[in-house]
């Protein structure tokens, strides 16, 4: 029973991989405007955005052109790498709540798979190479703030170099973070 459990999760685990790369196959002409980096941590993310909405969309029964439209907001959008300076007030407002919610990185979430893992790890790799040499986080510019749509262990970790050793985030110092930033027309209404 156990042999046959661990072929059958391997089939299983095989099977989803398959589907993935077939959808990211389908997928990436769809984005061909969309930085190869930036897709990729957007697909493969905890949760996948692209990947769950375009495969509740294909399931739905929609064709790739209607598909296509849906996502118009997001294909529309300019990448541009670059590093900012910044700190919580240069985020959304539902940005800043999901940092305090996480006491930037001090608060295990128990849905994100190795959270306090990951947290430390990038708090590691900030004290060896310091700010502004993150691995690239995925931003989103809007009329109010940066929204942060992946790298949240990373980009809390690099504003934890602000801090003034209070919970008080808005008055920390403002540091270097390395992003990609997509801007455009639509991007209110992602």
């Amino acid at each position: 029973m156990n042999h046959f459990h661990t072929f059958e999760s391997f089939l299983l685990e095989n099977l989803n991989e398959r589907r993935d790369k077939d959808l990211y196959a389908i997928m990436r002409p769809v984005f061909d405007s969309t930085p190869e980096y930036v897709f990729k941590e957007l697909y493969y993310a905890h949760g996948g955005l692209f990947k769950t909405e375009f495969q509740n969309l294909l399931d739905s029964g929609m064709d790739e052109d209607d598909i296509e439209i849906e996502f118009d907001d997001w294909i529309d959008l300019t990448w541009k790498k670059k590093i900012i300076t910044v700190n919580i007030s240069d985020f959304t407002e539902e940005t800043q709540n999901a940092m305090i919610v996480r006491q930037m990185g001090n608060a295990e979430l128990s849905h994100v798979p190795g959270d306090a893992e990951r947290t430390e790890i990038q708090r590691k790799l900030i004290g060896k190479y310091g700010e502004g040499k993150n691995e690239p986080v995925i931003l989103l510019k809007k009329k109010n703030g940066y929204e942060l749509m992946e790298g949240w262990h990373r980009t809390m970790s690099v504003l934890c170099i602000g801090s003034d050793g209070t919970d008080n985030y808005k008055k920390w110092d403002k540091v270097k973070l390395n992003a990609w930033i997509g801007d455009g027309p639509g991007v209110n209404d992602i």
